[in-house]
């Protein structure tokens, strides 16, 4: 029996249900959330590290790997009320030298102190379609295409998505996340094909298909919302693979009469690999949702200064996004400060860039300078 037909029984959840799991999910995270000591060498230093982690195991995970690399050692030490946190903090100030604390507008409201950061979990991306490049790096992934000669078809037949499913989806979100993949099931993906509300677009160079692309045509725009690369090979990347799935996306959706495309969750660190690639094609973003990380600066270490400098983040203060980068020097100049905000990706939806230093004698994130994203000096 062909899969689809097989389940056409199938029926998307309705909003009562929906919203009533979103909120026994929120209850539940005031009774208890999971927490953890991760100890490490910091992956950029090689300086030993410890933090406090309180969330989600597998946002955990990301966020463990992003600061100590594959190699690590963490302790669970139980699940605790969200006022049970702010005294775990102060018991580990001086032996983590950060705490990150997952969680929304409550959590920020009893836990994030006025030096720390609030970073969202996902930030959302929309492009105008069609596509165009904007400027070198794009103009490059964009001749790449053509060069190696890709095309694309629009499918929705069954051996197809499953081809998709396990050879590229699977493939690419393990090689990139690794333990912390939050991986969508195949029926997941069967059930808004089967209502006409996806479709995969295919990439192919001459008979196969080496990535592809689902998209939700009834989002407003139009999402796409799980992409893949066969085999995760890096030859189909370099090939143009994933450009391909950004510009012929975008040429299928304009074509059909949608002005917008969703580009889908990147995370908020601004040195993320996606992020940029989203970037360089005109991409805007803004926080999805109220969710996020509380970045909590306990003591100073030399691995929690190397972790900042290297990763600047988007934060949320208020309505309002903005950039964070660190510097390693309490007392840079001005051009210096100027000179580190530059450097990092203009990201459209954040207004403002700031520097930041670790104070060495406190171990508090400290605001060195602020610029408007429109002042910024490259």
């Amino acid at each position: 029996m062909d899969i689809l037909a097989k389940h056409d029984w199938l029926q998307l959840a309705s909003p009562l249900t929906e919203t009533v799991s979103r909120v026994s999910r929120l209850l539940l995270e005031l009774v208890r959330t999971d927490a953890w000591i991760i100890h490490g060498f910091e992956a950029t230093s090689n300086e030993p590290m410890s933090i406090l982690y309180a969330g989600d195991p597998m946002h955990k995970s990301y966020i463990a790997r992003l600061v100590f690399g594959d190699t690590r050692n963490e302790i669970h030490i139980g699940r605790k009320s969200i006022w049970a946190l702010r005294r775990l903090v102060r018991e580990h100030k001086h032996t983590c030298s950060l705490a990150v604390i997952e969680g929304h507008g409550l959590h920020v409201t009893l836990l994030k102190g006025r030096n720390d950061l609030f970073v969202p979990m996902w930030l959302d991306g929309r492009v105008e379609t069609p596509i165009v490049a904007r400027n070198r790096s794009s103009v490059s992934s964009l001749k790449s295409i053509e060069k190696n000669g890709l095309t694309y078809t629009v499918t929705i037949e069954s051996d197809r998505l499953r081809d998709f499913y396990d050879n590229m989806y699977l493939p690419a979100m393990r090689g990139r996340h690794r333990d912390g993949a939050f991986l969508t099931t195949f029926q997941e993906i069967i059930e808004p094909v089967a209502h006409g509300d996806c479709e995969l677009l295919s990439i192919q160079k001459g008979d196969e298909a080496i990535g592809g692309v689902l998209i939700l045509k009834n989002e407003n725009p139009p999402k796409l919302w799980k992409c893949g690369v066969r085999d995760a090979n890096p030859i189909h990347f370099k090939a143009g693979a994933m450009a391909a799935v950004y510009a012929f996306s975008s040429r299928h959706l304009h074509a059909n009469g949608h002005a917008m495309m969703d580009l889908g969750g990147t995370r908020a660190f601004l040195s993320d690999g996606i992020l940029f690639y989203k970037t360089k094609f005109g991409a805007s973003f803004e926080p999805r949702g109220s969710r996020g990380f509380i970045l909590k600066a306990l003591s100073f270490s030399k691995g929690l200064e190397s972790f900042l400098v290297h990763n600047p983040v988007a934060h949320r203060s208020g309505r309002r996004m903005s950039g964070a980068v660190f510097v390693d020097t309490a007392e840079p100049s001005l051009a210096e400060l100027r000179k580190t905000i530059g450097a990092v990706p203009d990201v459209s939806g954040m207004d403002r860039t700031s520097a930041f230093h670790l104070s060495r004698t406190t171990g508090q994130i400290q605001r060195l300078h602020e610029e408007p994203n429109e002042d910024r000096q490259s």
